[in-house]
């Protein structure tokens, strides 16, 4: 179906071509309700004729006045797909997945954010799947009104792309894009995403990053998870420390909210002292603290007030002798499932203990990884079974108690033993994540985000042609 627009002053009236009427199976002047995102007007649907318009085209189209499209916030130049529900009189404009982001006041070029390149892949995939996406700040929520100036990414002939400042309304779905834990905390942003939420037909995943403290202790209430996660305390005085490394021998100690490896230290009993490192400032330090008593000094300077966590170290496999990680993405899919999009391994360079891409390490395939350790095959190894049935428990037990998710990253150690531990969970995994010759494990990860906020709005691919739904493409122009 084609939707046009015309210039009528009759916001409560819709025209169908003949071919329409045949297709919705409706009568004259039968109302209906037509939904954009979280907006809805009723109209009277009429034939369209050559009085109400000179031109008319073949094809089941819809012709909607302009001043329809401007109550529904819509803008007159979209892509669209429509998705007709017969019984219950309703004509779905859509999907609309807006991303939600900070800006950045040092940028200059729309949508004003560092995330710029990876939202435009997301728009370029979106479009490809018939979605409207666009970006907006807190800033551009017009709360009274019901209504988004939000951008758009418009490819142009060049190959450039033109972010466009336009009207939107409330989305089907947004996708939480805060990148750090500070802009969250800011109060915009939490009122924001507290509204957001409060918003009928309005789907918000992804929320909020998870702190490391509250991930543990959700994780290690359910029995099946134990066995994976290694001895972690909420760090409260000095003790704790000397403690953990008097029965561990080596111990971390990482923020609640840290991300990318950043402020964790790592220590060591050795014959000399304490053997630490850390990084800061982009850069790895190491050295070794001779006794308690500087141990304690330096750690006091470096810990400051933040709160932290202190983890059993672990003796984990290496890589050609570098500390290495396997980042296992899980994420839902168009039928709303919770599907592995793809598993990694991120190794550290020499003489790092983070394997953080943002702290230098390298993402590599996970085969070429396994079959240097002459395991055999990946695909069927028992440890690849074992980080599917870690996921399952993962997203089961954080969901039950965190609310919902469409996308989690598993950060997992595997020790010399073959045992499993899981070190990390992330609930706003990188894309930087994925080894440079398999790019297609990027794409795919942008395309279940973008089948999911179809299944979220309704607009999933049908499995057959049975049903009440008619689902079509639509353009306005």
């Amino acid at each position: 179906m084609e939707i046009k627009t015309i210039s009528t002053e009759t916001a409560d009236k819709a025209y169908l071509t003949e071919e329409g009427f045949k297709a919705l199976d409706c009568t004259e002047s039968e109302l209906f309700t037509i939904k954009a995102g979280c907006n809805e007007v009723k109209v009277n649907l009429y034939r369209l004729n050559q009085s109400t318009n000179s031109i008319v085209d073949p094809g089941v189209q819809l012709y909607l006045p302009k001043i329809t499209c401007k109550h529904l916030n819509l803008p007159e130049s979209l892509a669209l797909t429509a998705l007709v529900d017969r019984p219950k009189k309703t004509i779905k404009i859509g999907p609309l997945l807006g991303y939600l982001i900070t800006r950045n006041k040092r940028l200059r070029i729309p949508p004003f954010t560092t995330q710029r390149p990876m939202l435009q892949l997301f728009s370029k995939i979106a479009r490809e799947y018939g979605v409207i996406s666009f970006a907006f700040a807190p800033q551009d929520i017009d709360w009274p009104n019901r209504k988004i100036n939000g951008y758009i990414a418009t490819p142009l002939p060049d190959g450039n792309v033109l972010w466009r400042k336009d009207t939107f309304p409330f989305p089907d779905v947004v996708y939480n894009r805060i990148l750090n834990r500070s802009s969250e905390r800011k109060d915009l942003i939490t009122e924001t995403v507290k509204n957001l939420q409060k918003v009928p037909g309005l789907h918000h995943f992804n929320p909020r990053f998870l702190n490391k403290w509250e991930t543990h202790t959700i994780l290690s209430r359910n029995p099946g998870m134990v066995e994976y996660l290694p001895q972690t305390a909420l760090l409260r005085n000095f003790s704790d420390i000397t403690e953990f490394l008097n029965k561990y021998g080596r111990v971390y100690i990482k923020p609640i909210n840290g991300s990318l490896g950043a402020n964790i230290i790592k220590l060591e009993k050795v014959p000399a002292g304490f053997q630490f490192q850390y990084r800061r400032k982009r850069k790895n330090l190491s050295g070794i603290w001779p006794d308690r008593l500087a141990l304690q000094t330096e750690l006091t300077k470096l810990l400051g007030r933040r709160l932290y966590v202190v983890q059993q170290g672990l003796d984990l496999l290496t890589y050609q002798g570098r500390v290495f990680d396997v980042r296992v993405l899980l994420q839902k899919n168009g039928s709303g499932r919770w599907t592995t999009a793809a598993t990694v391994a991120r190794v550290a360079s020499e003489n790092s203990i983070f394997p953080n891409i943002a702290a230098g390490g390298t993402a590599i395939p996970i085969e070429k990884l396994w079959e240097s350790f002459t395991f055999g095959d990946w695909k069927t190894s028992e440890t690849r079974q074992k980080l599917l049935d870690l996921g399952s428990n993962v997203h089961k037990t954080l969901e039950e108690e965190l609310g919902d998710f469409a996308e989690l990253g598993l950060d997992v150690g595997i020790s010399k033993t073959g045992h499993v531990w899981l070190i990390e969970v992330n609930s706003k995994p990188s894309r930087k994540v994925f080894p440079k010759n398999q790019p297609h494990l990027k794409v795919q990860s942008i395309i279940n985000i973008i089948d999911y906020a179809r299944y979220l709005s309704g607009f999933s691919y049908p499995q057959n042609n049975t049903g009440d739904y008619y689902e079509s493409n639509l353009y306005t122009d």
